[in-house]
């Protein structure tokens, strides 16, 4: 399972290559994982309706992790724990980390503060389909 980062969306958006074909082998097999802070950046950037049509249609049919209570409480107990280390975390990557740690998803970033948070798996750069060449 995957977590793709608003920062991936947002820069193939920028490079004009479109998610949904960039990420169909994945999302063929149900593979990409999102949630609602993931959905809000991406789609509040969005200028072009088309485009954001587009993208909300992807986000209709991906997993979606829920925010729930417990997610809540996690975070704060999480951002509590890394504050007393010096490790001071944006809420929205903490709320991103702990749907993906939840699913045992691989963050795919390009932001580094995913990096700290312990035990999550990222990685800057989707994993090769086998639909696509080596």
């Amino acid at each position: 399972m995957l977590l793709i980062d608003s920062t991936i969306y947002l820069n193939l958006l920028k490079s004009l290559r479109d998610p949904v074909e960039v990420l169909k082998y994945w999302i063929e097999r149900d593979e990409i994982l999102t949630c609602g802070i993931i959905r809000c950046q991406v789609l509040r950037s969005i200028i072009n309706k088309k485009v954001y049509r587009r993208m909300e249609t992807l986000f209709n049919v991906v997993v979606t992790a829920p925010i729930t209570e417990k997610t809540w409480k996690v975070a704060a107990e999480l951002a509590w724990k890394l504050d007393r280390q010096g490790i001071i975390l944006p809420l929205d990557v903490l709320i991103i980390a702990i749907c993906a740690g939840r699913f045992k998803a691989t963050v795919i970033t390009n932001d580094p503060y995913f990096e700290k948070v312990p035990d999550l798996r990222t990685s800057f750069d989707l994993p090769n389909s086998p639909s696509q060449p080596q």
